[in-house]
């Protein structure tokens, strides 16, 4: 946010995800980056203070690349962009300094790309912010 009292926010947003658990399969990245090219995020409380939650729309892309090839000639990189959408909500909790720790739910909507990405996926993830 540009500043403290602000309950609506664009811009973009970066997100990689790496070194998978899962057993892997056609569908298991090593890699993937999710770019939000513009992510829309508003503000569900009165702006300004220390709890802030929020949700978001976002639209973007994503490059991700496969644990395992599949039909690929030799040499061929196991790679793929695709469309993404995004949703979700979260909460900024901030301290009573310029410090505070972000908590996001999101869901990730493939709009075209591999058929070995999922069509939809979820992700939770935990940040920390600085700033006004």
């Amino acid at each position: 946010y540009p500043t403290s009292d602000r309950a609506v926010s664009l811009g973009p947003g970066l997100s990689v995800t790496a070194l998978s658990t899962a057993a892997p399969s056609p569908r298991t990245q090593s890699v993937l980056v999710a770019v939000d090219a513009v992510r829309f995020k508003v503000g569900l409380n009165h702006p300004g203070g220390l709890f802030r939650p929020f949700a978001l729309l976002a639209g973007g892309f994503l490059w991700t690349r496969f644990e395992q090839r599949i039909d690929a000639p030799p040499g061929a990189q196991d790679e793929s962009f695709a469309g993404l959408a995004t949703v979700g909500a979260g909460a900024d909790v901030w301290g009573r300094g310029r410090f505070g720790v972000t908590t996001l739910l999101l869901t990730r909507i493939r709009a075209f790309g591999s058929e070995r990405l999922p069509v939809a996926w979820f992700e939770a993830s935990v940040g920390f912010r600085f700033g006004l």
